[in-house]
């Protein structure tokens, strides 16, 4: 069956002129209350969560609050030298002794698969 629709186009169907003619203008408008919304986002997070940046060698003092305990702070050496590579041995102690002097490169004829 064939359904036939009627061509002519009623007003409703048409923009109006006013708002076809001022398109531009709506689009420039609604990218800077989009750009006014997103810098207002941005400085409403700022004062909500504010920016805490620690560095490595920086000092950190912290007040006492319910959740801090009276441990002992762990020594910096074994912080720094604390890792779990078993390839360099088994014991805590062993990867930050056996790693010294580690060479990265392949050596000579380690992989045939490659040109020389």
């Amino acid at each position: 069956m064939l359904i036939r629709r009627n061509r002519e186009l009623s007003y409703a169907n048409v923009t109006p002129k006013g708002v076809y003619t001022n398109r531009r203008k709506f689009l420039r408008d609604m990218g800077m209350a989009g750009a006014a919304a997103a810098i207002a986002g941005e400085k409403i997070l700022s004062i909500a969560s504010p920016n805490l940046t620690a560095y490595a060698t920086t000092k950190l003092n912290f007040v006492k609050g319910k959740f801090n305990t009276d441990e002992k702070i762990t020594p910096i050496n074994d912080v720094t030298h604390y890792n779990n590579f078993y390839e360099f041995g088994t014991d805590k102690s062993d990867p930050a002794k056996n790693s010294q002097n580690f060479r990265t490169t392949p050596c000579p004829g380690r992989f045939p698969w490659k040109a020389r």
